[in-house]
């Protein structure tokens, strides 16, 4: 909800509301079922993706693939104010599916029961839901209309394709850097967690 009330969007939003969402917002308890069996989770957000961001170079789902025919559905555990900034990082540059507070898996169907009514996020937008959330992927259940005859050698692109190209190849760039101060931020949490429980 916070997001999509932000007056802008975009990679700084994304980990400002991690950030300060991540402090203060409250786990809900969770019965989550599938065509393999029942779990019970508490969870600081579970997500269904059938790509692997949710814009912008958040990537709450790395692995995810839109064309296997299945949804990745992320499972976030509560974490504490000395994670928080490594979950901000992980999601920008693409790792969040190695922290130990993600548990992943695929499915075509699932259901996911809470205590009450609530928001849900769909695609960015806040939706306000029933308690229970049943959610179904339809396998190419997109119609795209081409143009069969056309001629893809003469496929040329245009100033606007050069530039996103530009700037995503300086986005990964800026990921690397990320990768590496996100080593830096897991090596100063161990140590701040040590120094604590000495305390």
């Amino acid at each position: 909800m916070k997001f999509a009330e932000a007056g802008k969007r975009g990679p700084v939003t994304y980990i400002e509301n991690v950030l300060k969402e991540g402090l203060t917002y409250q786990p809900e308890t969770y019965k989550i079922e599938d065509e393999n069996g029942t779990i019970i989770q508490k969870a600081f957000l579970i997500s269904c993706a059938n790509a692997s961001q949710y814009g912008n170079n958040a990537y709450i789902a790395p692995q995810a693939s839109m064309s296997d025919g299945l949804l990745d559905v992320i499972i976030m555990e509560p974490f504490d104010v000395l994670e928080a900034p490594q979950v901000a990082i992980e999601m920008m540059n693409k790792t969040l599916d190695k922290n130990q507070k993600i548990k992943t898996f695929r499915t075509k169907h699932i259901q996911i029961h809470r205590e009450k009514e609530g928001y849900i996020h769909f695609d960015g937008d806040p939706v306000m839901t029933q308690a229970d959330v049943d959610i179904q992927l339809v396998d190419k259940g997109i119609k795209v209309v081409v143009n069969p005859e056309a001629d893809k050698s003469k496929r040329q692109p245009n100033m606007v394709q050069t530039a996103f190209s530009e700037f995503f190849n300086d986005l990964n760039i800026v990921r690397e850097d990320l990768t590496k101060l996100s080593r830096n931020t897991q090596a100063l949490n161990k140590k701040i967690r040590r120094k604590l429980n000495n305390l």
